[in-house]
């Protein structure tokens, strides 16, 4: 764990919304020993969201009243669906020294501050392994909190970007996890086609991802090079290759980015 002396500065911390976004961050925070469960103040509109959390963490803080969470943390995760983030001016208490951190999609940082007069506002993007302190996460370079930073590097990797960078990296960060499932689910049943048992098949799946992804990030080269180690001249995966080059699998996974984009587009138009 790598801290500055003064992150005490972000307790305690808000959090609303506590669907599976909140829950993943939460538990990788409390995971990671940043916070404890005591510096962390709950909201979500579904009691049992909290009651689960409250369950799981006996010492978390949960609240039924959003101007509770304003009023009491200086650093805030807006973790709600992208319609309600509107209806949080009805409760915002308009305090210049607040950071308010939103990972909505398709909201701007533009339609944050006016909702969140006077604050600094952000966005960012993760995925759901940080509960596991192993996401990828990426925060705007527009309202940087370097407070924020430190916690989400410890939660994984946190890059900085610009506002007009999110939308492409809600695909790569927020979505891709669903396709890697795909792809890890699709190998291990042609394992199982094949005369693997399933959970064999997964294993040996899932091991082989993480072994080579590993691999790429210890070797910090650019993953073609090291697909050429892996391709034996006229040898077996090489041959397999060639179909996966005949029906051009990059396109088909540069068309997945492309359409998350798309529907970002039309959320935002919404």
């Amino acid at each position: 764990m790598n801290l500055p002396e003064n992150f005490n500065n972000i307790l305690p911390l808000g959090v609303i919304g506590a669907g599976k976004m909140g829950k993943a961050i939460i538990s990788g925070i409390i995971r990671s020993n940043c916070i404890t469960p005591n510096d962390i103040y709950v909201y979500d509109k579904e009691k049992s969201q909290m009651d689960y959390l409250v369950q799981k963490y006996s010492m978390i803080n949960t609240t039924g009243n959003i101007e509770c969470i304003f009023r009491t943390c200086p650093v805030v995760l807006l973790l709600v669906q992208p319609a309600d983030v509107d209806s949080m001016r009805e409760w915002w208490i308009n305090d210049k020294t607040h950071t308010i951190a939103s990972l909505c999609a398709s909201v701007s940082i533009w339609d944050l501050q006016i909702v969140f007069k006077g604050a600094n506002v952000l966005r960012f993007m993760t995925n759901i392994a940080v509960e596991h302190c192993e996401g990828a996460t990426a925060i705007t370079k527009e309202g940087y909190c370097p407070l924020l930073f430190h916690l989400f590097s410890n939660l994984g990797i946190c890059r900085v970007i610009e506002e007009k960078q999110m939308d492409i990296t809600t695909g790569i960060c927020g979505s891709s996890p669903a396709l890697i499932l795909h792809i890890v689910n699709s190998l291990a049943e042609g394992g199982v086609y094949n005369g693997l048992p399933k959970e064999t098949a997964l294993d040996m799946v899932t091991q082989t991802f993480i072994g080579t992804l590993k691999f790429l990030q210890q070797a910090k080269t650019h993953p073609s090079e090291l697909k050429d180690k892996v391709c034996t001249p006229g040898g077996i995966t090489i041959h397999a290759m060639q179909h996966v080059y005949r029906k051009s699998l990059k396109s088909i996974l540069i068309d997945f980015l492309n359409k998350a984009m798309d529907k970002t587009a039309a959320m935002k138009k919404n």
